[in-house]
Formats: C-alpha cells, sequence, structure tokens
C-alpha cells in the first residue's frame, strides 16, 4: 500500500485546501517520478513554475484547488509526487489547455525557471494522468477570526444595538422604511456571484421595497446571521458571515435561503451605519453546516 508521508506544499494553509475541495468538482492529477538525485531540482521546478502558474489562474477563478503531495515510491507505486489541480466544472477542465496558455507566456515568456541548469527531461518522469470526478467533500467552513479587542468588543454591541437587531427586526415587522435606515447616505450595494450588479443607496432602496412589498403573501419572514469575521475600531467596522433567510408560507411550508455578506460599517452622528454591502453565493453550495459553523450576534 502507497504510504503517504510529506505534505511537500499546498496553495494556502490546510483549512483553505479543505474548503477548496468542496468548490473543486473535477480534479486533473499527474504522478510524477525522479529521476537520478535531482529531487531538489524538481521541487524548485514545481514551486517556481508550476505553482505561480496556478496562483494566477486561482486569482482569475480558473481552478478552485491545487496541491502538491510527495509519496515514497514503491512496487504499487513508481512516482515520487503526486501533482492536483481542481476545476470547478467540467467547463472550465475542458478550457484549461486555453486558459493556461496565455499565463504562462505573460509569466515565463522565455522559459521556466531551473535549478542548476538541470532540465525537465533530466529530472522528472511523467508516470500518467488521471481526471478525477468529487462525489462528496468535506463542507466549506471558513476559518473564524473575531477580533479580541477592547475597542471592537464594545464596538460589535454597539453594531448588533443599531445595526443587527434592528435589521432582523425589520424583516419580521416587513417594514422596508426601517431596513432602508441603516444604511449611509452614500451606501454602495454590490452582488457578486451569477448577480452581478452595484447600486447606490436610491437604487437600492427601490428594490428593497418591491422584496419588502412580496413578503406580505408570507405568513412568517426571519433573517438571521451566522459571522465568520468582525472587526471594529470606534467608528469604523467590517465584518462577513453567512445569512439565512427563512419565509414561514400561508400553507406552513417553510423555505430557507443562504448566502455569503461582508458589509462595512461606519459611526455616523454616534449610530452606526451599513456603508458597504457585498453578498455573493460564491458559486457553492452554502447550507446549514456552513451556517452553523460560525459565530452568533453574541459570541465575541
Amino acid at each position: 500500500m502507497i504510504r503517504f508521508f510529506l505534505l511537500l506544499f499546498i496553495c494556502t494553509s490546510a483549512i483553505s485546501l479543505v474548503n477548496a475541495q468542496s468548490a473543486s468538482n473535477i480534479w486533473s492529477i499527474d504522478f510524477v517520478k525522479c529521476q537520478g538525485n535531482h529531487r531538489e531540482e524538481m521541487v524548485y521546478y514545481y514551486q517556481n513554475n508550476w505553482k505561480v502558474f496556478r496562483d494566477s489562474m486561482l486569482e482569475r477563478g480558473l481552478i478552485s484547488a491545487y496541491a502538491v503531495l510527495e509519496t515514497k515510491a514503491d512496487s504499487l507505486g513508481r512516482f515520487d509526487l503526486i501533482l492536483m489541480t481542481g476545476y470547478p466544472d467540467s467547463l472550465t477542465w475542458k478550457k484549461s489547455e486555453d486558459n493556461f496558455r496565455p499565463i504562462i507566456k505573460a509569466i515565463r515568456p522565455e522559459s521556466n525557471l531551473l535549478l542548476n541548469g538541470v532540465k525537465a527531461a533530466e529530472f522528472r518522469a511523467l508516470q500518467f494522468f488521471k481526471t478525477a470526478h468529487t462525489l462528496f467533500a468535506s463542507p466549506n467552513l471558513p476559518a473564524i477570526n473575531i477580533d479580541p479587542s477592547p475597542i471592537a468588543t464594545i464596538s460589535f454591541k454597539e453594531i448588533n444595538r443599531d445595526i443587527w437587531q434592528p435589521f432582523m427586526e425589520a424583516y419580521r415587522s416587513k417594514k422596508s422604511e426601517q431596513y432602508i435606515a441603516l444604511h449611509a447616505p452614500d451606501f454602495i450595494r454590490a452582488s457578486g456571484g451569477k448577480s452581478l450588479h452595484t447600486s447606490d443607496l436610491a437604487q437600492y432602496a427601490q428594490s428593497v421595497r418591491k422584496s419588502f412589498s412580496r413578503f406580505e403573501k408570507e405568513l412568517q419572514v426571519a433573517i438571521s446571521f451566522s459571522f465568520f469575521e468582525r472587526t471594529a475600531s470606534k467608528n469604523t467596522a467590517s465584518e462577513r458571515g453567512i445569512y439565512r433567510l427563512t419565509y414561514i408560507k400561508a400553507d406552513g411550508t417553510t423555505e430557507q435561503y443562504y448566502g455569503r455578506f461582508h458589509v462595512f460599517l461606519r459611526k455616523i452622528n454616534g449610530k452606526w451605519k451599513i456603508s458597504v454591502d457585498y453578498d455573493t453565493d460564491d458559486g457553492e453550495a452554502i447550507g446549514e453546516t456552513q451556517f452553523e459553523a460560525g459565530k452568533g450576534l453574541m459570541e465575541f
């Protein structure tokens, strides 16, 4: 049985790779054998070329994860490295060569970086290649990062009082104007994912009123929040998390929707206001598992 003993390097932290795996539907996997006594040259090549190209692809959303694993070659597996690249969907995977080509040309227009002048054919042999589809994976659970400073704690209590509690109450009571009043005059609303758009306060208020008017046909409406990141000074704050919107319909059935949010807040005339509100589904499934993994309003 092949025995893995070293994680050579991963694109980000171990937690980030687990998160990315949830969004990787297709994996491209290469199995590589080290030639001669050239492990150092081989590792240098992949870390300074292969990895660099994938960092650029990650920034552009053209891949969803990557990793290089080192294993001990034996009679069952004559390879030393396993190179893994994750793609969010089959279309992105099919276009991978077209997507990689301009990035490689831009980053390494002449040739790849080599250590000690040892060429790729001298330090590696590509044994075989596989593609794999994700059947299931660990849920996407972002790391919790709540500012522990005394100033932040005081501000969080004020923000809960001025923003999140009246925010939830506005949904419960279906009062659009109460909700709109939580936003700054120069407010910016932005949506990512499949619904790309931005709007100012006037435009956003118009859409809010339409949404709240639709709430009237529901028996109950509730929104709640789970936080993964909160930081604040005396007058500014940034908070990220997941919201859960719950509808109890007239027939008694319940529907729930989830999304990620990132808000920036400012204190204006002694009260906190939402200055920027960005939300997205990140093109991935977000559900109760992700919501429950965060922190509640008073958990700081």
